[in-house]
């Protein structure tokens, strides 16, 4: 089953409840989440889904140098300084 779903790009575990886990926590509710989807096979829908309690559109990648730009972004950038995420975006 995990193959199909690997296949389709949809998600492998149960990001739901981890969302929710996460969020029921004060680091949690403070945390600005990012959805990046690699890669053509990224199902839009679940990551529109994840990226819901944001004010951040999912960033999709298609190859590894992208890939490396964003993560570095999404890991820098949007706390530094207490900048917009928005006007920031890579």
């Amino acid at each position: 089953m995990e193959e199909a779903n690997e296949a389709h790009g949809l998600p492998t575990d149960d990001w739901r409840s981890g969302l929710r886990e996460l969020e029921s926590t004060a680091w949690g509710r403070r945390t600005a989440l990012v959805a990046i989807g690699i890669g053509d096979a990224a199902h839009l829908k679940v990551l529109n889904d994840f990226a819901a309690s944001t004010e951040l559109a999912p960033i999709m990648n298609r190859n590894a140098r992208q890939l490396v730009a964003v993560i570095r972004w999404a890991s820098t950038v949007p706390t530094s300084q207490g900048e917009s995420i928005l006007r920031c975006r890579p």
